[in-house]
């Protein structure tokens, strides 16, 4: 079973991802379980079709394509397809060295997909599984603080959304009620339409 993993992480790793998928695919249903339905193999095939589906774009597409309904709801049900094999690979014996890798794929999808329910238990299980990797301290320690620094934006940008809804425009035009009336809408040939101000204020706090 060496040599058939070696091949299809060969693949995986050329970039060779569709032909990867394929290959996972037919190894998921050939690898072997143990009487507790858990098998090495079978966690690692999976595993790596997860990550496979991952780097062709499609949790990404599930962010970028909003303007298209049919297609945001293709790609948000593939990405829960993604996170499905990332469950399935933790719950069949992922080796417990490499589940950092799992669960950092999982809060991945879960912000992709604005899942907020367990979202701490499996950060917390992120941290561990990061404490008992294989990983070095350097690397482990980088992991850490690209962690807190995803918290510390997310929180600054929850901060700002609440700034921008709780202000009133105090005058606002009469065409166009979302925008003050200190600004001029303008046409220019060379830069098509925007808005310019025509009075600053000064916000001292």
């Amino acid at each position: 079973m060496y040599c058939i993993q070696n091949f299809l992480n060969n693949l995986y790793k050329g970039g060779r991802d569709v032909e990867a998928i394929a290959a996972f695919n037919k190894a998921i249903t050939k690898a072997p379980f143990n009487n507790e339905k858990k098998g090495k193999d079978f966690s690692l095939a999976v595993a790596n079709r997860s990550a496979a589906l991952m780097r062709l774009g499609y949790h990404q597409a599930a962010l970028e394509v909003r303007t298209d309904l049919c297609m945001s709801i293709k790609f948000d049900i593939l990405s829960f397809e993604i996170l499905k094999d990332v469950d399935l690979a933790l719950e069949s014996g992922y080796p417990g060295e490499l589940r950092y890798k799992l669960y950092d794929r999982k809060l991945i999808l879960m912000k992709t997909l604005g899942i907020s329910q367990l979202w701490e238990e499996t950060e917390k299980a992120f941290m561990e599984a990061l404490s008992i990797s294989n990983l070095p301290k350097d690397k482990r320690q980088k992991f850490v603080e690209e962690s807190k620094s995803m918290k510390a934006l997310e929180a600054e940008s929850k901060q700002l959304n609440s700034n921008i809804l709780c202000q009133d425009l105090k005058k606002s035009r009469s065409d166009l009620p979302s925008l003050t009336s200190s600004v001029d809408v303008r046409y220019e040939e060379s830069r098509g339409r925007f808005v310019e101000a025509t009075r600053f204020s000064l916000l001292i706090s």
